[in-house]
């Protein structure tokens, strides 16, 4: 996974990516995997105030959640 990592910059780049292609892989490998166990009890889904659609994030408009999401882009 390092090596492909370092072939392609914007995973280099992106530890969210990283992580992201290493849980998809260790699902991948299913009950062989060592982290079988928790990658089973991770959810199959979540929210994530960066990839919101442009209405939710503007519902969001003096929050301190949209304060934070905004600090990380």
């Amino acid at each position: 996974l390092l090596e492909f990592a370092k072939q392609h910059a914007a995973l280099s780049q992106s530890p969210t990516c990283l992580l992201a292609l290493a849980v998809l892989l260790e699902r991948a490998r299913g009950p062989a995997s060592p982290f079988a166990a928790y990658v089973a009890v991770l959810p199959r889904e979540y929210g994530n105030p960066l990839w919101f659609a442009a209405r939710d994030w503007a519902a969001l408009a003096g929050s301190p959640v949209r304060r934070r999401a905004a600090q990380m882009l």
